[in-house]
């Protein structure tokens, strides 16, 4: 028995593939993707390598291109250490979101904190400075506090990442900044 946060309930992961499955009409690419990542977030990799598989060779070429299915392969490849195919799959899923909502929606924070990470986790630190600012920049040009959360995640994350490149002062900048953030000190 597990807690997932997309169903909101205690549940075994069998009960979830059930509800997925059970919810599969002629389009089940959105019930593949949310089992994917319910694997994912259980830790299930096995499973969600095996699914990622079926799904690779029974959906179209069309179906695997979407955002989402990329995105979900992108993490599970991240979490699995395949940190090549992890960049392909990701940097597709970005590609995907910027042709639907352009390159300065705050819908491809997801893709650009995650390439950060991805970026910081190969030590390629230019590239994940880059993309933790792009995912800051997003949160931040919002202009409403529903972002607010991932624009912490982004700093946190860019600040650690200048840390390890030796760049103390700018992270301690970074820190103090979200720690003086009234949004943040409220946060419960």
């Amino acid at each position: 028995v597990a807690y997932w946060k997309g169903l909101g309930t205690q549940v075994s992961i069998a009960d979830a593939e059930h509800w997925f499955l059970e919810g599969v009409s002629e389009d089940f690419t959105p019930a593949i993707i949310n089992l994917l990542n319910l694997y994912i977030d259980q830790s299930s990799y096995s499973a969600a390598e095996d699914l990622l598989q079926q799904a690779i060779q029974e959906l179209s070429a069309e179906e695997r291109a979407t955002s989402n299915f990329n995105f979900a392969a992108g993490r599970l490849y991240f979490e699995t250490s395949d940190y090549e195919n992890a960049e392909i799959a990701l940097l597709d899923s970005l590609s995907a979101s910027i042709s639907v909502f352009g390159e300065n929606s705050p819908e491809l924070w997801a893709e650009y904190n995650a390439l950060g990470s991805l970026y910081a986790k190969i030590l390629d630190y230019e590239s994940a400075n880059r993309f933790f600012s792009l995912a800051m920049s997003v949160a931040e040009n919002t202009g409403n506090n529903e972002m607010h959360y991932q624009l912490s995640v982004s700093r946190n994350n860019l600040a650690i990442t200048l840390k390890d490149q030796g760049r103390v002062e700018e992270s301690l900048e970074l820190l103090e900044r979200l720690l003086n953030d009234p949004l943040v000190q409220n946060y419960n």
